[in-house]
């Protein structure tokens, strides 16, 4: 057979062989550059590595969590420098968005902000102002404040702090109360235009705790019944709950109206502290259960003071959470009446995780419930957007004027025991 005959009858196989060769060539190439890939810190995510069919491709397979093996990815290999801080501040309200409502992340830049109410005071110079022609008008300053004390008075307009510019300049009123608030003791340096001066006047402030007050107001109708109107549940609620009580009692209240209209909640001790006043030893206040939260019942004690007190409780389509529990108890346990519009229906209960950076992770970890056994949690599946819209078709519906306009099933009744 002739040479030229030999080769064209091996060249089949010369051809396979090269290829073969070259498939597994290109297979080897591309795992050992997905290795490389994710040798350093990615290769602690526990990766593992599967070379794809094709040269230049190949498949990750996260054997631990996907999330933050992909973010150690991006950050790792992305063609242009990320930032870890940053993909995280995007992901994790993300990772929230499709829960209930109510679950929230807090950034650290914010967490001051949504923390003040619940903790019942904060740290500034103590005046209230409003924004009038582009500038921060003083309506009052809280008494013995750090304003007070240097002698700012109402009427005066803040045109600078520090050596800020904050007349006339379109700043809004939210920016302008991150500069007056801070750190208790430190100082801020005020400059106001005062009417009848001639120049601006200069103030040196050092700020100071400014309790935020949650029992509005307090006081007697008549000569038995006493009205305590009570905005937020916080902190200090209970204290300055109490306080009233005491005043109203020493002037010869027997019967009480508790008016939660405008309460959206807050701290859930507060209310079945307050619900324990009115309650008998051993009477449910509420109780509460999640899917890892197993049941947990708050009881009564014999500690109340308002035992044999008649009272009314106020509510409306705005009162929320705490205020609905302790509705909840004063009604499932026939205690006393509940009058008003339809609450909100907040029946979710949150726990806060804190991040060291200072940012903060609210997520639902169960229900609670009224002393019947109702969860008084309106529906949230069709999306946060209906969610919040239910009280203006509340209002639509003629619900706020006409009682005849609500319509449940009787299934959603509740008789107490």
């Amino acid at each position: 057979m002739k040479k030229r005959d030999r080769m064209i009858m091996y060249l089949p196989l010369m051809i396979s062989l090269a290829l073969v060769t070259g498939i597994l060539l290109g297979n080897w190439i591309t795992g050992i550059r997905i290795r490389s890939i994710v040798t350093d810190e990615v290769s602690r995510q526990k990766f593992s590595i599967r070379p794809g069919l094709n040269a230049g491709s190949g498949l990750l397979t996260p054997r631990t969590n996907k999330i933050s093996s992909a973010l150690q990815y991006i950050v790792n290999e992305y063609v242009d420098s990320v930032s870890l801080n940053s993909l995280s501040e995007e992901a994790l309200p993300a990772m929230l968005e499709d829960l209930d409502p109510h679950s929230t992340y807090i950034p650290a830049s914010e967490f001051q902000r949504f923390a003040e109410p619940l903790m019942g005071n904060f740290s500034g110079i103590g005046v209230s102002f409003n924004m009038a022609d582009d500038t921060v008008a003083i309506i009052n300053t809280i008494p013995n404040g750090p304003s007070e004390m240097v002698g700012i008075l109402p009427g005066d307009r803040i045109i600078k702090v520090n050596d800020s510019l904050v007349a006339g300049v379109g700043m809004p009123s939210d920016e302008i109360v991150k500069m007056l608030k801070g750190p208790k003791n430190t100082i801020v340096h005020v400059t106001v235009y005062r009417r009848g001066t001639e120049k601006p006047v200069e103030f040196e402030i050092t700020r100071d705790d400014i309790p935020i007050y949650s029992v509005d107001v307090g006081y007697m109708v008549d000569e038995e019944i006493g009205y305590v109107k009570i905005s937020q549940f916080a902190q200090t609620t209970y204290k300055e709950f109490m306080q009233a009580v005491e005043k109203l009692k020493a002037r010869g209240m027997k019967k009480m109206i508790l008016d939660l209209r405008g309460n959206g909640g807050g701290i859930m001790d507060a209310s079945t502290l307050i619900a324990d006043q009115f309650l008998g030893e051993g009477q449910l206040i509420v109780y509460t259960e999640g899917r890892n939260r197993p049941r947990e019942n708050e009881y009564a004690t014999s500690r109340g003071i308002l035992h044999d007190d008649q009272v009314v409780i106020l509510i409306d389509e705005t009162s929320a959470s705490a205020s609905e529990i302790l509705a909840g108890a004063i009604q499932d346990n026939d205690r006393g009446l509940v009058i008003g519009r339809r609450s909100f229906g907040k029946g979710l209960v949150q726990e806060e995780m804190r991040f060291t950076d200072g940012s903060a992770l609210r997520l639902t970890v169960a229900r609670y419930y009224t002393p019947t056994g109702r969860s008084i949690q309106k529906p949230y599946e069709n999306g946060k957007e209906d969610y919040y819209h239910d009280l203006s078709q509340r209002y639509v519906r003629g619900e706020f004027e006409h009682q005849d306009s609500i319509r449940f099933d009787d299934a959603q009744k509740f008789v107490t025991p």
